[in-house]
């Protein structure tokens, strides 16, 4: 079974890492960024191209490419028998042309370069065209990682829709905590502790239940305070979430 890659940005760095970590090799990984493209070569030792007139036949091509760009490079694979699967987490398999064998390989995480990542972790979900393949691509998937899912497309939008709000906004809201940290001149690290204390409570925990601080109180006076110290984009995302948080628990 030949495997090429598509993609050279964060996605493809990992997942290459996971297939060399598994022992699964990659006869190519093929992009447009020659420097991103050395960094996957000194990492797993795979092969590396930046020409797509040299792409390595394969039975499988991963696409990890910006969303916009799944279909342009789908169109450009030579194997019309081949199975293409990408990685993106709202987009459909439809994106890929007609005539390959069509699917999606989701693998749920962050991904950036700097950081390590347990690859035996990370959930991937599968989606196929054809139903009947959905057990031999969940099978493929199995070779990086133990938590493989069928997920269909509105699953799989679902999900990246939760983790926008559980990542990418959580994030956000790290970011401007350490700006008001830096205006303050206190170290970030000092809230480190607290910070995964609240990821590591919904272990065990429903979020919800793991709710604390002045809104579910209903504490108005500190609200108020911490609103007064507050201006622009920041003061009016504090007082969405306040006023959020307020409605959930006023019963």
């Amino acid at each position: 079974m030949k495997i090429v890659l598509i993609g050279s940005g964060n996605v493809a760095y990992h997942l290459a890492k996971a297939f060399h970590q598994n022992d699964v090799p990659l006869v190519q990984v093929l992009g447009r960024n020659h420097e991103a493209l050395q960094e996957i070569h000194a990492a797993t030792g795979f092969p590396i191209c930046t020409n797509w007139e040299k792409i390595e036949n394969a039975d499988i091509y991963i696409v990890a490419v910006k969303d916009n760009a799944i279909q342009e490079c789908a169109q450009k694979i030579p194997n019309k028998k081949a199975w293409v699967l990408h990685t993106a987490g709202s987009v459909s398999y439809q994106e890929i042309p007609e005539g390959f064998q069509r699917g999606v390989l989701y693998p749920l995480q962050t991904f950036s370069k700097r950081k390590t990542l347990n690859y035996q972790e990370i959930p991937f979900f599968v989606e196929t065209e054809k139903q009947e393949d959905a057990e031999r691509v969940m099978q493929w998937a199995s070779l990086l990682s133990p938590k493989v899912m069928y997920a269909d497309e509105n699953t799989r939008r679902q999900l990246h829709l939760s983790a926008v709000f559980a990542c990418n906004f959580t994030n956000h809201l790290f970011t401007l905590a350490e700006n008001i940290c830096q205006q303050n001149d206190i170290p970030f690290e000092y809230l480190h502790p607290l910070i995964f204390e609240t990821v590591d409570k919904i272990k065990t925990l429903s979020p919800k239940d793991a709710q604390t601080g002045p809104a579910i109180r209903n504490d108005m006076p500190v609200i108020e305070q911490q609103l007064n110290t507050l201006a622009g984009r920041p003061k009016e995302i504090y007082q969405l979430l306040t006023e959020s948080i307020i409605e959930m628990y006023k019963s």
